[in-house]
Order: structure tokens, then C-alpha cells, then sequence
């Protein structure tokens, strides 16, 4: 059924259709709170492809109420199986009150609270019903730990990079026999190595804003683990990970901490897992798999899916007719939401957004930042171009991101395909491009021509066949990209090439570096350039002086002569082992 109509507050209820006012009543609208009457879905669900929602306590019907009361239950009594905490008893606990209250360290005492969502949230679509899924997770106000206030936690901890993520799908293609999965661990965080020298507790929680903590009255409970909401808890479970791993034979990456590969007795690679916090991503042989399986055991994986998943917001999935990888985000594109402008607004273009048309243009762009940077690469220009205009945004720069949400949308079913390439013949191609003059100093292409003065640059990084890198038509899997605004300014074409073909083998070196790793190749200092040379890498570009110069011992740089650095570091790495550049018209 449909839902009633927002109520703003201190303005009443909304009563039948509502024509938008304008610009004055607007902003008093927006300083009183109010929930803006466009007949749209809510101004808050722009972001709503990113995470799900908090719900409210004080806003659930009781049938909700008690469905996050057994949920919170349950959550609870994970926390006590997995002795991430230990209540105390009566007497110990007041014991304990007195004597943080003695040494003045009574912020040890923490009060938590349920987060209440739904865990289908982000997931429903118009078109795909989802019912009402209740997840209570307790978790502890960390920004109030005082080790956290004082700077004595590490708090990293590495999450898979999109190299390493590529270049597992690029594995999995390349060995159709080998299971491409997913795994995820239950209460990851429970599940982290307990502190040796950390004392902190908590009481029990404020029942009038979520479902209570069943605690005998006064006790306090000791925590024991990273738990929920604690800085460190990310970095506590990554170290339990790291180690279950290294315990059942898996080598860590040296360039990305969230990377495991397995090898045979033998030196062959038969495995790889990148890591996302408590999900896993994995691909292997049978070895590998039986592997996963005793590390399942002793982390406990809450599920596990094979051949086509969701994986971080990403649809993963081996097609049956051709074992190629395929990724795709069709159900992130279908809840990006556009921002609601109003139609008096739309005649004030050049007018600066206020501080609540800012929240929607950030919450668009966010939204957006994450589907480039995982799948869209084909609008990664158009994205880049946006971004500048939050230091000061106006009301086209609002109309410009909704905009940009349609467009995306026009291509939802958008994937990149991750083919079957020998890796054993495969090679590294850098192709670089750059424009000259196109965008201002903030990046914008949206203005006149003598204030656009820098130029923007883009590379792709890909694993090319030997068919490609001989200069025949072949094929190639995606593995790094970019497009940003050159920060120097350019006084030629030639100028903005070499720069940009400078950060794309820079980009491609450390591509080389991950697959030598990843095959396990020496990496300490002394051998890791000499094994990433291993791996041949050909550089790609348009611009025939830029490579005319790079290929070239003369002294002559060009009419730019602060580009005499980069061309020298260009010329040094064309001179190692297995690089070259080449020019295409």
C-alpha cells in the first residue's frame, strides 16, 4: 500500500497537491527541517544505492518493534557465543565503577545502541518486492573511546583493491574449470583476536530509543573483542583473517594487504582470495577449495555462492556459453535517485545551491563516484567534469548531475567482460590519451574557452593477448583506469601526452608488480623491479612526438623544458627489459 506523506516540522501536515513556492519560502522551508512536498520519492533516498537506512524507534509500528526486539536478541547472544564480551557480575561490576571513578577514567564505561535496519533495503526496486528484512546490530560509540580521542589505536585495515579484484576475475577466466565464489563471514568482527591490553567496558543500552539490553540491573560488561562501533574492531578482525590464512598456506600480497594467492608444491598458482572487510571473493582450483573450506570451519562463513552472486554491489557471474567473468550493477543503476527541482528553481541557474540542495548534489555524486570507480569507466570524464562544481555548486551544476543520473541509467545493464587470455603470453598495454585545454582549474568543461587552461588526461591499464601486443587485433580484460585533470598546466598538446603517458607506466608498473607477485616471484627490494620486468608492458599513444622523444637519447626535450624530468624517467623505463612504446594514428 502507499505510504502517508512526510511530516515536516512545525509546518502541519501536507494537505493534497502542493505547488512548490519560491526561492524565500523554499529556504525558510529548509531552515525550519522541512521534508520538501515535490511528489517525489524522499530527497534522503538520493543515496539510497549506497547503504541501507537507520530506521527510527520512536517511528515503528509494534509488530516492527517486536521483530527488532527478537532480532536484537539474537545479535546479542552472538556477541556471548563468540566471547567477544563478558558480563560481570553485581558486586564486581560496582567494584569496578569506583575504581574508574578513582583514577577519573569513567569514559572506559561505554553506552551502547541497536542500529536498526533492513537488510533489503538498497536491494528492492520497483520492479523486484522484497519483504521487510529486520537486522538489529549493537554497536558501542567509538569516537567517544578515549584511546581512539588519545591517537594510541591503529586503526587500518586493508580492503582488496580494483587491481587485484581484475586480475582475480582475469584468473578465474583463464581457468573455466576453476569455481569463481563468494564467502561471507558471520559476525566478523566477534570473531577478531581478543586484546591483551585494552580495558573497556559497557552498560546497558537506552531502551527508550531501541530494544533494551538483557542485562541483570547494574552489571557491566567487559569487552573483550573489536565489537561493533570500537575503531580498531576492522583492524582486530583483518589480523584474525590475515593469520587463518598465512596458517593454511596462503601468502599475502606485498602490494595489496587484502590479497592472498595459494601456490602447489610445485610454485604454480592455484588460488587467489581479495578480501572486502568480512566478505570474501575467491578463485581456485579444488586444492583451493578444500582450503577455503577448513578456514570456513574454523571462521565461520555465513554464506557462500559460486558462479553468479552479488558482491559488494557487484553482480558477479560466470556466463555458461562462453566461461568468460561478467560484472555488472543493474539493480545500483535502477536506485539512483535525481535530485527533486523545483520549477521556479530551474530558471536560477547561476544561483548557488543552499545548504540542503548541496546535501542532494554531494549524496548524487557519491553515488556516482562509487559506480565508476567499480564498473562505469566508460563515464568516467563525465563524472570527473561534475565533481568540481561542489566547491561552488549552482543550481545547473544540481540539473547537470540529474543529468548524469539518466544518462547512466539509459545503460543499466552495462558489464564488463573478463575473457579467457593465456597469461602465460599476455602482456601489460598502457594506453594513454590527453586533451588540451578542455577543462578549468577545477576541472570543469562548462565555461568559456580562454578559462579553460588545463587539459584533461586518461589512461587504461589492460592485460592484452599476444595478439594485441604484437599489433594484431586481439583481446584484452580491464584492469586500471583513470581520467583527471592534469595538474600542471600544458603549452601543447605534446606537453599534456607526456604527462599523461608519464602516470599511465606508472599506473602499469605497478599492475606488472601485482602479477609478478600474485605468481609469486620474488618482491623483496633488491628483485622486485627485476621481476616485474618479467612481465612485458607496451605503451600505446597518439601523439607522435611525445613518442618520437621518448624513444630518442637526444638532448632536446621539446620548447617545455621543465618536461626534461619526465622524459628522462620515460627514456630510463624504456630502457629496461620487456617495455616499449609505440605509436597509433
Amino acid at each position: 500500500g502507499s505510504e502517508p506523506e512526510p511530516e515536516p516540522a512545525d509546518l502541519g501536515t501536507w494537505h493534497g497537491n502542493w505547488t512548490m513556492p519560491g526561492r524565500s519560502a523554499f529556504e525558510l522551508m529548509e531552515k525550519l527541517g522541512a521534508m520538501l512536498p515535490t511528489g517525489a520519492p524522499s530527497p534522503f533516498e538520493v543515496n539510497a544505492a549506497q547503504s541501507r537506512k537507520e530506521l527510527t524507534w520512536s517511528k515503528l509500528n509494534e509488530l516492527d518493534r517486536s521483530a527488532f526486539r527478537k532480532a536484537a536478541k539474537e545479535h546479542w547472544q552472538v556477541w556471548l557465543d563468540n566471547d567477544a564480551v563478558e558480563v560481570l557480575s553485581p558486586e564486581k561490576s560496582k567494584w569496578i565503577r569506583q575504581e574508574l571513578r578513582r583514577r577519573g577514567e569513567e569514559e572506559k564505561i561505554l553506552e551502547p545502541r541497536f542500529v536498526l535496519t533492513d537488510k533489503n533495503d538498497g536491494l528492492r526496486t520497483d520492479h523486484y518486492f522484497l519483504p521487510v528484512n529486520h537486522s538489529a546490530r549493537l554497536v558501542v560509540p567509538g569516537f567517544k573511546d578515549w584511546a581512539n580521542l588519545m591517537g594510541q589505536l591503529r586503526r587500518d585495515a586493508p580492503t582488496g583493491s580494483r587491481n587485484a579484484q581484475h586480475l582475480l576475475f582475469s584468473l578465474a577466466a583463464a581457468n573455466p574449470k576453476w569455481r569463481i565464489g563468494s564467502k561471507d563471514v558471520k559476525s566478523a568482527f566477534l570473531k577478531g583476536d581478543p586484546y591483551m591490553d585494552r580495558e573497556l567496558y559497557m552498560c546497558g543500552s537506552n531502551t527508550s530509543k531501541g530494544p533494551g539490553l538483557p542485562l541483570p540491573l547494574g552489571c557491566l560488561v567487559k569487552i573483550r573483542k573489536g565489537v561493533f562501533g570500537l575503531a580498531d574492531a576492522p583492524r582486530q578482525w583483518y589480523l584474525r583473517l590475515d593469520r587463518c590464512l598465512r596458517e593454511h598456506g596462503w601468502v599475502r600480497s606485498v602490494l595489496d594487504g587484502a590479497c592472498w594467492s595459494l601456490k602447489d608444491v610445485n610454485g604454480n598458482l592455484i588460488g587467489m582470495v581479495v578480501g572486502h572487510v568480512d566478505d570474501l571473493l575467491n578463485t581456485g582450483n579444488e586444492v583451493a577449495e578444500k582450503s577455503l573450506t577448513a578456514i570456513g570451519k574454523e571462521l565461520g562463513f555465513g554464506s557462500e555462492d559460486y558462479d553468479n552472486f552479488i558482491w559488494c554491489g557487484k553482480r558477479i557471474r560466470r556466463e555458461p556459453s562462453d566461461g568468460t567473468i561478467r560484472v555488472s550493477m543493474v539493480e545500483y543503476h535502477e536506485n539512483l535517485k535525481t535530485a527533486p527541482v523545483p520549477r521556479d528553481r530551474r530558471k536560477q541557474l547561476d544561483d548557488e545551491l543552499t545548504r540542503f540542495e548541496k546535501k542532494l548534489l554531494k549524496g548524487i555524486l557519491g553515488s556516482l563516484q562509487w559506480l565508476v570507480a567499480q564498473l562505469r569507466f566508460d563515464e568516467a570524464f563525465t563524472l570527473s567534469s561534475m565533481q568540481t562544481d561542489t566547491a561552488h555548486p549552482t543550481v545547473a551544476s544540481l540539473l547537470r548531475a540529474n543529468a548524469a543520473v539518466t544518462k547512466f541509467q539509459q545503460n543499466k545493464n552495462f558489464e564488463l567482460i573478463f575473457r579467457n587470455i593465456d597469461w602465460s603470453t599476455a602482456g601489460i598495454m598502457v594506453i594513454s590519451d590527453a586533451a588540451l585545454g578542455n577543462v578549468t582549474k577545477d576541472g570543469s568543461p562548462h565555461a568559456d574557452v580562454d578559462k579553460k587552461v588545463f587539459s584533461q588526461s586518461c589512461y587504461f591499464i589492460v592485460l592484452a593477448d599476444k595478439d594485441l601486443m604484437s599489433g594484431e587485433t586481439g583481446f584484452f580484460n580491464i584492469v586500471d583506469t583513470r581520467s583527471h585533470r592534469i595538474p600542471r598546466v600544458c603549452r601543447s598538446s605534446y606537453s599534456a601526452e607526456a604527462l599523461g603517458l608519464e602516470e599511465g607506466f606508472d599506473a602499469g608498473q605497478l599492475v606488472r608488480g601485482f602479477i609478478a607477485d600474485i605468481q609469486g616471484k620474488p618482491m623483496d627490494s633488491k628483485r622486485a623491479l627485476h621481476s616485474a620486468d618479467t612481465i612485458p608492458m607496451l605503451g600505446v599513444v597518439d601523439a607522435k612526438d611525445t613518442h618520437d622523444k621518448c624513444n630518442s637519447d637526444t638532448s632536446s626535450f621539446g620548447a617545455q623544458k621543465s618536461l626534461a624530468f619526465t622524459i628522462a624517467w620515460l627514456r630510463q623505463l624504456l630502457r629496461r627489459p620487456n617495455i616499449s612504446l609505440r605509436w597509433t594514428a
